[in-house]
């Protein structure tokens, strides 16, 4: 095809590309390896990700409880599907004004998007993983409140 570049059509291109993954490699190399002290030894740098995202609908009403301290927490459980459409269900934590809020924007039956850090701990002998939830959207609301937009658009 004529007047359509590739890297094939440039014959400097391949070098140049070369070049490109071998700049990126070295730069992804020295940010995770770090940078070389006097010793001339490499510094490792450990980076770590705790993170979880959700998609999928309540199995229950949020329950919203205060706690000694007067601080508001909500629990409650998420549905999913897994890639054999088994379902699966995650328990959610969600501290304070933000808990506060899922509670009155959330029903049973609702979707939600729930984002957060995955925690574990052992209560006796069981031992219970949970999503300590840091933001959510309320998709339910977003639809109710666009479909409502249109509604009163059309009447006028």
């Amino acid at each position: 095809m004529k007047g359509v570049v590739t890297r094939h059509s440039l014959p400097f291109f391949g070098a140049f590309w070369t070049i490109v993954k071998f700049c990126s490699i070295i730069s992804v190399l020295r940010f995770t390896a770090g940078a070389y002290n006097n010793n001339l030894s490499i510094t490792t740098m450990s980076t770590t990700l705790n993170k979880a995202i959700l998609l999928g609908n309540l199995v229950r009403d949020p329950r919203l409880d205060k706690t000694a301290k007067e601080d508001f927490v909500c629990n409650a459980t998420v549905a999913t599907n897994d890639r054999n459409d088994k379902p699966q269900f995650t328990d959610v934590v969600i501290w304070g004004k933000l808990g506060e809020l899922f509670a009155q924007m959330t029903k049973k039956g609702s979707k939600v998007y729930v984002e957060g850090a995955i925690n574990t701990y052992t209560n006796g002998n069981i031992t219970k993983t949970e999503i300590v939830v840091s933001d959510f959207v309320a998709l339910d609301r977003i639809a109710e409140t666009t479909a409502k937009c249109i509604e009163d658009s059309i009447k006028l």
